[in-house]
């Protein structure tokens, strides 16, 4: 506990450069001067955050030595509404720099959390019903319907999402491409025609670089840029606008994409209603694929 113990002290402590978690870890040393059990709740938390993200409420308290009601307290002075919205949050701060070594080390530590894998996925579910509300989404689906040319763009692990999105994109319009780095379009994205292009970038855990860079640069040459994540970027300098939240699972050793892929096919149903001539080309398209696909005989 010493290392926990130096950083809810009045000098000075090395700070993470994520700053979402920066200010919760300062929220917590705040909370720590409530009482003698919020002080080893924060204490404990701020020296293993990356095995909280793991960890129920009963599991933490039994960690640090308290009751399961102490920690929801704890996580109320906090201003959360309870340990669950509380950890939702810590997960989202953590995501940026969450390695595979520790997640295998943690989900390992941790063999029995497929129950909270599963109810996290419910909640992601219940959160893009409330995401097709939005302001947001009106906008995102005005912008796909009018742009001629529609770039699909991601890296890493993200864009395990694009060839799924492409193929749905692809047979309800023309005009899509999808591209990632090491592509040959990659470099020539930017002489593409601002006018007549919308990008729409899929950016999620772990953040590659590379993306972000190539979205800051088309937004900068006046292209009208979106992207689906999971986090905020409000103090990313060229990123601060055109966003839409889309909550994935991080505690797995590898990140669960099902509110992401949901989001896209409903996305698609509502573009789809819109669209005036969209039976006339999947019956086309019925003729061309004729044969493809087993029937019984």
């Amino acid at each position: 506990m010493e290392q926990a113990i130096h950083i809810y002290r009045n000098d000075p402590a090395p700070q993470p450069a994520n700053r979402e978690l920066a200010a919760l870890l300062g929220r917590m040393r705040r909370a720590a001067g409530l009482s003698k059990t919020n002080e080893k709740l924060a204490a404990y938390v701020g020296a293993h955050y990356m095995q909280v993200i793991f960890m129920t409420a009963g599991q933490l308290a039994g960690a640090v030595g308290v009751s399961q009601g102490s920690v929801s307290r704890f996580c109320i002075n906090l201003a959360f509404r309870g340990y669950n919205d509380f950890l939702h949050y810590l997960r989202e701060c953590v995501s940026k720099e969450l390695t595979l070594p520790e997640r295998l080390r943690y989900t390992t530590e941790q063999p029995d959390g497929v129950e909270e894998i599963l109810k996290t996925e419910h909640a992601n579910i219940d959160a893009v019903g409330r995401i097709l509300q939005t302001p947001e989404y009106a906008q995102l689906k005005q912008k796909l319907s009018k742009a001629k040319t529609l770039v699909l763009l991601s890296a890493r692990m993200s864009a395990t999402l694009l060839p799924y999105t492409f193929y749905l994109f692809n047979k309800i319009r023309s005009g899509v491409e999808s591209v990632m780095p090491g592509d040959p379009q990659w470099d020539t994205l930017e002489l593409l025609d601002p006018k007549e292009t919308y990008f729409l970038g899929f950016v999620f855990p772990r953040y590659a670089n590379v993306l972000l860079d190539k979205l800051r640069s088309l937004r900068a040459k006046g292209f009208d840029v979106g992207f689906l994540t999971d986090v905020n970027f409000p103090y990313m300098e060229g990123l601060s606008a055109g966003f839409l939240r889309i909550p994935t699972t991080v505690h797995s050793i590898f990140d669960i994409y099902s509110a992401p892929i949901l989001f896209v096919n409903l996305l698609i149903r509502d573009l789809a209603k819109e669209s005036r001539h969209l039976k006339a080309r999947l019956d086309r398209l019925e003729e061309i694929e004729s044969g493809l696909y087993y029937k019984e005989p």
